[in-house]
């Protein structure tokens, strides 16, 4: 679902991961007793689009792996987890929810209480034994701890940013503050640009798909774009005749509602630029092959 192929056989990289495996038996080789590991990187998703979501993020794994007694478990989690949070946000009020990885067992996701909104940064487990045997280490000898955190979403927190957009921007008074963890100061609050799109599509695209979608087809412009929230979903079978007949959709397929917030961090936006995009994302994504709604509109 969130993977970004570039070819049949070729993909970018989810996970930093994906780096773990080989450093293990590296390590296996050498004789490990106990060792951090730490890989950072970037990394590229199909992911929806919010003021928290990117399809470029920056990701760090923390793995720690030992040999021996004490085993590393969910209280040694737990203390790592305390560690960081408290380390880097001092103070900060954060949850552990139960989850579940393929690398790891007992796993957890953490989030963070960040202006009254919980905010996911990094999830973690216990070092899955099979990871641990597939690299030469007997788990029965060896335990380890694995971790995922989310810069870019620590950052955030850290700085007091609430659009992650922000992080990238080329405007050099916000360009500037991302070369420190200081609090931002902002910089203006331009208006944002609201539509509610209704639309056509296959009934087995998921948001994912919407939202990747999207960005193929504004390309430049996707600094623009805020958000993509999809409101609500009807199949065909569940449309009254007029709404078929306007919508163009077909059987197969199902309407979405889709709102998509335009805001600039940078400038303000004209409407009638607002409305060339507006157009484009719905041509792009509907899939009825008549125009949907927008054949109705004397502008289109």
């Amino acid at each position: 679902m969130y993977t970004r192929y570039v070819s049949e056989t070729e993909l970018l990289r989810t996970h930093t991961t994906s780096m773990i495996p080989g450093i293990l038996s590296e390590l296996a080789q050498k004789g490990l007793r106990d060792e951090i590991i730490l890989c950072p990187g970037i990394c590229y998703r199909r992911d929806v689009v919010n003021k928290t979501h990117t399809g470029e993020l920056h990701q760090l794994d923390i793995w720690r792996i030992k040999r021996g007694e004490p085993r590393l478990q969910r209280p040694q989690l737990i203390e790592l987890i305390e560690t960081i949070v408290q380390s880097l946000l001092p103070g900060t009020t954060y949850r552990a929810n139960e989850t579940t990885h393929y690398y790891t067992i007992n796993g957890l996701e953490v989030e963070i209480l960040a202006k009254g909104q919980w905010l996911e940064i990094l999830e973690c487990g216990e070092a899955h034994p099979d990871v641990l045997a597939h690299a030469g280490l007997p788990p029965e000898e060896y335990s380890g701890l694995a971790m995922g955190i989310g810069l870019d979403r620590l950052v955030m927190a850290i700085k007091g940013i609430e659009d992650i957009r922000l992080l990238r921007a080329s405007d050099p008074r916000i360009k500037k503050q991302m070369a420190d963890l200081k609090p931002y100061k902002q910089v203006s609050k331009y208006p944002p640009i609201k539509h509610d799109l209704s639309i056509s599509i296959a009934a087995d695209q998921t948001p994912e798909d919407v939202c990747e979608t999207i960005r193929d087809a504004i390309g430049e412009d996707i600094q623009i774009l805020e958000s993509v929230e999809i409101l609500s979903e009807t199949p065909y079978e569940k449309l009254p005749p007029v709404a078929i007949d306007r919508l163009g959709i077909k059987r197969g397929q199902k309407n979405i509602l889709v709102r998509i917030i335009l805001r600039s961090p940078e400038r303000s936006l004209r409407q009638e630029e607002a409305n060339e995009l507006r157009d484009k994302i719905y041509l792009a994504v509907d899939q009825s092959g008549t125009g949907g709604y927008l054949k109705y509109r004397p502008s289109a």
